[in-house]
C-alpha cells in the first residue's frame, strides 16, 4: 500500500506572500469603500428616488435653486426646547420635521449650508459653544418650543415654532366646550419659512434707512427706556444700513430706501417738508411714528401723513381699562394709556401682521394717537393696520393747552375702537425717486406707514414689538420674502367613530367582502382539484 506524500511545510516566503495579499486586499477594500462614499456625496453623481406619498424627502424646485445659487455660506442654529402645553406632542413633531428638512437642505446645498443643533435640555448646564452662539446672535431669551436662527455675514433671521414654522391648533381639552380633541399641526410651513430667511440673510443689496434728526426725534444711540438703541441694533442685524439727515442745515436728503420720522416734536422747515413729500411721491417709502403731543401746523409730521390719506386726531390719546387685582377693570391710572393689540385688532392677509396673527402675538403702544382716513392720492390703498380694544376711549387733556391726563372716561368721551396704525400705498405721482439699493424685483410704488405711538419702537417696548417692527421695515423696503412653497402636509387618515358611514364601510369590507373572497377562493381551489 502506497503512502500519501506529506505536504510541504510553508516557508517564510509563502507566509509573507499570503500576508501581503491579505494586506493588499484590505487596503483595496478600504479604498473602494472610501471611493464609493465620496461618490455618494457628489450631488451630480447621486440618483435619488423619493418613494413617500407626500414627497416629504424632496425639496421644492425654488428651494433647490436658492440653495445652489447662494452667494455665501449660511449657518442655521437650532435652539429647540420643550414646547408648552398643550403642544407637547405636536411641537415635537414640528421640531422633528424641521430637523429632517434641514438635513435635506444641507445635503443639497453643496456645502453652503451648515446646521448646528444646540442642546437646551438642561438650561443650567449649557455648553460654552451654545452660550457663545447665543451672544453672537443676540438671543437673550428662548421661548417654549425654541427658535431656528438663520445667519450669514452678520445678518440673522429668527424663525419661531408657532407662526413661522407651523400653525398649531390647540384643540379642546374642556368637555364643557364640546368634544375633546387633541392639539394638531394645522399647517407646516417650514420650507417656505427657511427659504425666506435664507433669501433675506444672503441677499446682496443692503437697504438704506435714513432717520430724520434735529426736530426732537428719539435718539437712536440712547440706551434708556425712551431711546432707540434696540431698534438701531435690530435693523443692523437685519441687514439695513442706517444713516441720519438733518435738513435744517441745508443738506439734501441722501439716496435711500426708507425715511423714518421717529417722534418729531417740532415742525420741519419748508425745504425739509418739500423734500420728504417729493421723496414719497416719487415712489419712496416712509415710516412716521408720532409723538404723544401733537406738533400741528403746515409742516408737521401730521400734515405729511395727511397728504397720503392718513389723518391724525389733533388732540387726545387712546386709553382702555386695565384688569385689576380684584378681577375687574380699573381706570384712573397711567397704565390705561398702554394699548394692547391682539389678533382681533390686526387685519388678516397683511404682510406686516399675518405672522403675528398666526403666532398669537401682541403689539403694545404707549400714549398712542388715533388715526383716521383722509383724501388720498389717486389709486391709493389706505388700510388699517392696528386697532384698539372695543372698550377704548379717546382721552383728552384735563386742561386746554396742557398735556396732562386723568385717565378717566366721562360722559362726553368718544368710545369704541380706534385706529392706531395705518398704511398707504399708491403709484408714484412723479418721477421715481433715487433709491440706494433699487433692484428689478421692487415694484415702483410709494408706501407710507403711520404709527400712532413712537414709544412702540422705543427701548422700553421693543422686546415685545420686535417682530412687528421688523415686518414693518421689511414691507417698506420690499423685502416680503414669504415665498410660496406647495404644502406637503400628510393627509389625516383617521377613522371618525362618531359617524355611521365609515363604520358601515369598515363592517362591509371586514365582515362581508374579505370573508366572501376567501370563501370564493376556497371553492375555486376545491373545484379545480376535483377535476384533476
Amino acid at each position: 500500500m502506497a503512502l500519501k506524500a506529506r505536504p510541504a511545510e510553508f516557508d517564510w516566503r509563502s507566509r509573507l506572500s499570503i500576508g501581503a495579499q491579505v494586506f493588499l486586499a484590505a487596503v483595496l477594500a478600504l479604498a473602494a469603500t472610501l471611493l464609493v462614499t465620496w461618490l455618494a456625496e457628489r450631488p451630480a453623481l447621486r440618483w435619488r428616488k423619493d418613494l413617500t406619498a407626500a414627497q416629504e424627502n424632496t425639496l421644492d424646485p425654488a428651494t433647490q435653486r436658492v440653495l445652489l445659487e447662494m452667494p455665501g455660506e449660511v449657518q442655521v442654529d437650532l435652539f429647540f426646547s420643550a414646547p408648552e402645553p398643550p403642544f407637547h406632542v405636536v411641537g415635537r413633531e414640528v421640531q422633528g420635521r424641521t430637523a429632517r428638512l434641514l438635513r435635506l437642505a444641507v445635503d443639497q446645498s453643496g456645502g453652503r449650508l451648515t446646521v448646528e443643533d444646540h442642546d437646551l435640555s438642561d438650561r443650567t448646564k449649557l455648553s460654552a459653544r451654545t452660550q457663545s452662539r447665543r451672544q453672537e446672535l443676540g438671543i437673550m431669551a428662548i421661548e417654549p418650543g425654541g427658535l431656528v436662527v438663520v445667519s450669514s455675514g452678520g445678518r440673522r433671521q429668527i424663525l419661531r415654532l408657532r407662526g413661522d414654522l407651523a400653525d398649531l391648533d390647540p384643540g379642546n381639552v374642556d368637555q364643557r366646550q364640546g368634544p375633546v380633541t387633541p392639539a394638531r399641526v394645522a399647517s407646516f410651513r417650514g420650507e417656505e419659512a427657511l427659504l425666506g430667511a435664507i433669501l433675506k440673510v444672503s441677499e446682496d443689496r443692503q437697504p438704506v434707512v435714513v432717520f430724520t434728526a434735529g426736530h426732537g426725534e428719539i435718539d437712536l444711540d440712547a440706551p434708556g427706556e425712551r431711546g432707540g438703541l434696540a431698534l438701531k441694533r435690530e435693523l443692523a442685524t437685519q441687514g439695513f444700513a442706517i444713516a441720519s439727515w438733518d435738513g435744517s442745515r441745508g443738506d439734501s436728503l441722501p439716496p435711500c430706501d426708507v425715511v423714518v420720522v421717529l417722534g418729531a416734536a417740532q415742525r420741519f422747515t419748508e425745504g425739509e417738508f418739500s423734500e420728504l413729500a417729493r421723496f414719497v411721491e416719487g415712489g419712496g417709502r416712509a415710516l412716521v411714528a408720532l409723538a404723544a403731543s401733537g406738533v400741528g401746523g403746515e409742516h408737521g409730521a401730521e400734515s405729511l401723513l395727511a397728504r397720503f390719506g392718513i389723518q391724525v386726531r389733533e388732540r387726545g390719546i387712546v386709553c382702555a381699562p386695565v384688569p385689576s387685582v380684584t378681577g375687574g377693570l380699573q381706570t384712573g391710572i397711567p397704565e390705561c394709556a398702554v394699548a394692547v393689540v391682539g389678533i382681533d385688532g390686526m387685519p388678516a392677509k397683511n404682510p406686516i401682521t399675518d405672522s403675528l396673527r398666526t403666532a398669537g402675538r401682541r403689539v403694545y403702544l404707549w400714549f398712542s394717537r388715533a388715526l383716521d382716513r383722509s383724501p388720498a392720492p389717486p389709486a391709493a390703498r389706505v388700510l388699517e393696520l392696528l386697532r384698539s380694544a372695543p372698550e377704548s376711549w379717546l382721552e383728552l387733556p384735563v386742561a386746554a393747552g396742557e398735556e396732562s391726563y386723568d385717565f378717566e372716561p366721562d360722559s362726553a368721551s368718544e368710545r369704541g375702537r380706534f385706529t392706531l396704525a395705518m398704511q398707504s400705498a399708491f403709484p408714484p405721482l412723479r418721477d421715481v425717486a433715487p433709491r440706494a439699493s433699487a433692484h428689478e424685483a421692487a415694484r415702483p410704488e410709494a408706501r407710507v406707514l403711520a404709527l400712532g405711538s413712537v414709544d412702540a419702537l422705543a427701548n422700553q417696548l421693543f422686546a415685545n414689538n420686535r417682530d412687528f417692527a421688523v415686518n414693518a421695515f421689511d414691507w417698506l423696503a420690499s423685502r416680503e420674502y414669504r415665498v410660496r412653497v406647495d404644502s406637503r402636509d400628510r393627509e389625516a387618515r383617521r377613522l371618525d367613530l362618531s359617524r355611521p358611514e365609515p363604520i358601515g364601510r369598515v363592517h362591509s369590507v371586514a365582515v362581508l367582502l374579505l370573508p366572501g373572497l376567501c370563501l370564493l377562493a376556497g371553492f375555486v381551489t376545491w373545484w379545480r382539484r376535483r377535476r384533476v
